[in-house]
């Protein structure tokens, strides 16, 4: 396939290129036809107009860090990571405007919030590092934060473990705007605080309309506190809705060129607490007094991961613990009636279930303590024979409160199929992470984990939960979408596609599942009775994955 004329960035048809580029984070390999790594937004301008000319699917992509397949295709694979750009912080001042109707409009003091527009290739590390240098701090640091990129977090509307300023989820509402480049060519900044572009989709969408009604789904309702499934549209002015609903569309309604994003101040100063429970169900209660109580973090990890993980001596956990939290407390309460980290130990102290805590005040072991949330990943990466860790049931979010109902359903539905799993994730905001790990030489394990991922879907449901909190549907939950949503908000969501994309050419198969492929949205890159790729590349992506070389180039890597 020749390069379109004009394209000025890195255009590979090669076996060796479109192999490094067929496999992300998650479980899923599609090759792709050709891999094209823009210079800047004018070289995606280009590419798209020329991918609408041949009807050749694009999927945009940063650094393939995503668990959900919305990083791989079977098209062009445009790798974005190289528009790593970073701009000037700048002092952005806005009006809020109430509107009750067009004719009663009220605008409030005018606000002045600090901001700055970067390339979607950033590094969010990159961005905290930016922030720093000015005495300010980019809030939103999922646990991949040393090699994700800022355009795959929109795209995902990311989130992660801590929350200094509070405990609503910051990226979307920390997104001023995100400048797009729409299925047609046409390029323009989706801004709040900025006149739409005039062209033909977002005309369309405006057609479409926000469907306020459908955008506060019951699941909301339910006490839900995160979600990255769907669109999602909350907002009455049109600038506010589309940039919501843009936010956490993973490429399939435009693909992103740039973001407007806030910085905050400084984080506080905080404490960390330990504590271990007896039961799933009295951490599941004490990760709604976190809830209430507005801390900083916590992070649950149940007796699945503990023993995985080897964490009992390091850690100062009993033998006999079914889930521990990690709590990050601030030193100076934000409320007046806010516990401190001394209030807060004294309080857990009491609570039926607890048989360990430890405040840890000093700095040196709060840091220690934190580590626990990654202390199993090297253990997951290195599994004996043909046992391979799969991220098939690995994000879903329910409300707090139900937290150790959801849990221990997981565990039981996995039993009966025959896998272990190991559970952990934010008990802030009930979203767990689990970890299914699955033998790849034992016959019919495919049928089996299909079946598993079907059970987990209904259990989501029956407790008003997503099947994704943070990481976004994907190919991977784009086949159950219709099991967990009504169908007013299915008709919404496509209409919104639709009126964005209408020939379907950005990211086909992501939310919304093509015909014919797999329940898990594509082939598993586990299944033994796949080809293997080149060995060249087979060994860029294994080196990627054992040593979590996401943000590194591909292509460099390759040679």
């Amino acid at each position: 396939m020749e390069r379109p004329n004009g394209f000025r960035g890195e255009w590979r048809v090669d076996v060796l290129a479109r192999a490094v580029y067929s496999e992300a984070a998650g479980i899923h390999r599609l090759m792709p036809q050709v891999v094209a790594v823009p210079q800047d937004a004018d070289d995606v301008v280009l590419l798209t107009r020329w991918a609408a000319a041949q009807e050749i699917p694009l999927t945009p992509r940063g650094a393939g860090s995503s668990m959900a397949g919305g990083a791989v295709g079977t098209g062009v694979v445009m790798d974005c990571s190289q528009m790593a750009w970073l701009g000037s912080i700048r002092l952005h001042e806005f009006q809020p405007v109430e509107l009750d109707d067009d004719e009663h409009a009220e605008a409030f003091e005018t606000i002045a919030v600090q901001a700055v527009e970067v390339g979607p290739g950033v590094l969010c590390d990159a961005l905290v590092a930016h922030a720093e240098a000015a005495g300010l701090l980019w809030s939103v640091q999922p646990s991949s934060h040393a090699f994700c990129t800022i355009g795959g977090m929109v795209a995902t509307n990311a989130a992660g473990a801590r929350y200094p300023h509070g405990v609503d989820l910051p990226l979307r509402a920390s997104v001023l705007g995100v400048e797009c480049v729409f299925a047609d060519g046409s390029r323009g900044w989706v801004h709040r605080h900025r006149p739409l572009p005039e062209c033909a989709p977002i005309a369309r969408a405006l057609a479409v309309g926000a469907g306020v009604e459908r955008a506060r789904h019951g699941l909301m309702a339910g006490n839900l506190l995160k979600c990255s499934s769907g669109y999602h549209a909350a907002g009455e002015a049109p600038q506010e809705w589309l940039v919501n609903a843009l936010v956490g569309s993973e490429g399939t309604l435009a693909t992103i060129v740039a973001v407007d994003v806030v910085l905050d101040e400084p984080a506080p100063e905080t404490a960390m607490l330990l504590v271990a429970f007896d039961a799933l169900e009295a951490a599941s209660e004490a990760a709604v007094v976190c809830v209430e109580t507005g801390v900083v973090a916590a992070e649950i990890f149940d007796r699945t991961f503990l023993e995985v993980a080897k964490v009992h001596d390091a850690f100062g956990v009993p033998a006999e613990a079914e889930a521990v939290l990690l709590i990050e407390v601030r030193v100076e309460p934000v409320g007046e009636h806010d516990p401190d980290p001394a209030q807060m130990a004294e309080g857990f102290e009491g609570m039926e279930g607890v048989i360990h805590l430890e405040l840890a005040e000093d700095a040196a072991r709060a840091s220690a303590l934190w580590a626990l949330r990654k202390a199993s990943s090297p253990i997951l990466a290195a599994l004996p024979g043909q046992v391979r860790s799969m991220q098939v049931i690995e994000d879903g979010a329910v409300a707090p409160a139900k937290l150790g109902r959801y849990m221990a359903g997981v565990r039981e539905r996995c039993a009966k199929f025959g896998f272990p799993v190991v559970l952990f994730g934010h008990a802030l905001h009930g979203n767990i992470h689990a970890n299914v790990l699955v033998d790849v030489s034992v016959v019919g394990w495919q049928e089996r984990l299909d079946e598993l991922f079907l059970e987990v879907t209904e259990l989501v449901r029956g407790l008003g939960g997503v099947m994704s909190g943070e990481h976004g549907d994907g190919r991977l939950r784009a086949a159950v979408l219709d099991r967990v949503w009504g169908p007013k908000d299915l008709a919404w969501f496509r209409a919104l596609k639709e009126a964005f994309d209408p020939h379907g050419l950005l990211n086909p198969g992501v939310k919304f599942a093509a015909r014919g492929v797999p329940l898990l949205g594509a082939p598993n890159k586990y299944d033994p009775a796949l080809p293997p790729l080149p060995a060249p590349a087979g060994a860029v992506l294994a080196r990627v994955q054992r040593e979590k070389r996401w943000g590194e180039y591909r292509l460099g890597m390759l040679g």
